[in-house]
């Protein structure tokens, strides 16, 4: 079990961080040049920030259309 749990976080943050690098390649491609650490820093806070307000609008939405599906 204890393997199995340390297996999968190996893969979640190998995971993350080819997404990360995918992500910072893209920014610095539609920028024409390579993001310094701090941009990057902060380019990297603000689109966490947008995805935690997906996931609550994306939650806040399935909910909402559970609640009306007991209704019914």
């Amino acid at each position: 079990m204890q393997a199995t749990l340390q297996i999968c976080r190996q893969r979640r943050d190998e995971n993350s961080t080819g997404l990360e690098h995918a992500a910072r390649a893209a920014l610095s491609s539609g920028l024409g040049r390579d993001l310094t650490d701090v941009e990057w820093r902060r380019a990297r806070a603000r689109v966490l920030e947008f995805v935690t307000i997906l996931r609550a609008w994306d939650r806040k939405a399935l909910t909402g259309e559970a609640e009306v599906d007991k209704a019914a």
